[in-house]
């Protein structure tokens, strides 16, 4: 017997597939998509003629479970850092906890190295509730910009955004970069509550308010390797 088919997968019937299907994904595993009537025969001798393709995927998604589970976490933003323990427990819920001054107590079923990343960016999503948001208030009455309303995200394409109605969208990766880099991206987003676009005159008023404004810019677009894996998986 072919050792392909001792791989842990599950099936899924696909009632329009005409025929069998292999997919791998980071939160599912090896997946067999079947249309109806096929035998256990048909699904064996199919794993087999594509062990090495599952080897490798495998492997791949193996490489990136672990690193969704990490040993320290470091917040540059907030200048803090963790070590991180974890505990099997009979709760199938992760949960996260901070036990003393710089330790993180992952907790629940621990086998799922994709629910661990889950719960940790709940966790990362509270510490940006609890630092970031008060930052930008300050930050706006000291500029005397005003904003309406700000929502958390864990967008993957950019630190942070402004809307026409005065809403800021913040990143909570924001967390991990460097405290120079996070004061720049608040900033910007809060003169965008006075000039919208990218303008000469934006960078004028950001200017006036930022030194060096280019070249934080430059940093912070370049800034994304700060952040680990699990904290942009979806």
């Amino acid at each position: 017997m072919n050792s392909a088919i001792h791989h842990d997968y599950t099936i899924k019937l696909r009632n329009n597939s005409k025929s069998i299907r292999l997919q791998v994904s980071l939160a599912n595993g090896l997946e067999v998509c079947v249309p109806r009537g096929v035998s256990s025969k048909q699904i064996e001798k199919v794993l087999n003629q594509n062990q090495e393709w599952i080897v490798g995927s495998l492997g791949q998604i193996q490489k990136r479970l672990g690193q969704l589970a990490p040993q320290a976490i470091e917040l540059r933003a907030i200048e803090k850092r963790w070590e991180v323990e974890y505990e099997t427990t009979a709760n199938q819920r992760i949960s996260v906890e901070e036990s003393g001054y710089s330790t993180l107590l992952v907790k629940g079923n621990l086998g799922n190295s994709y629910g661990i990343a889950l719960a940790l960016r709940r966790w990362l999503g509270g510490k940006a509730q609890e630092h970031l948001l008060p930052w930008l208030n300050g930050l706006s009455e000291e500029f005397d910009l005003s904003f309406d309303k700000v929502v958390i995200r864990g967008q993957t394409t950019r630190w942070g955004s402004c809307s026409s109605l005065k809403t800021i969208s913040i990143n909570r990766n924001l967390l991990f970069l460097p405290l120079p880099l996070v004061r720049y991206v608040l900033i910007h987003e809060l003169v965008h509550t006075i000039q919208l676009d990218h303008s000469r005159r934006f960078w004028e008023l950001l200017g006036e308010r930022v030194n060096n404004s280019r070249n934080l810019d430059r940093a912070a677009k370049r800034a994304w390797h700060y952040a680990p894996p699990w904290a942009y998986e979806k």
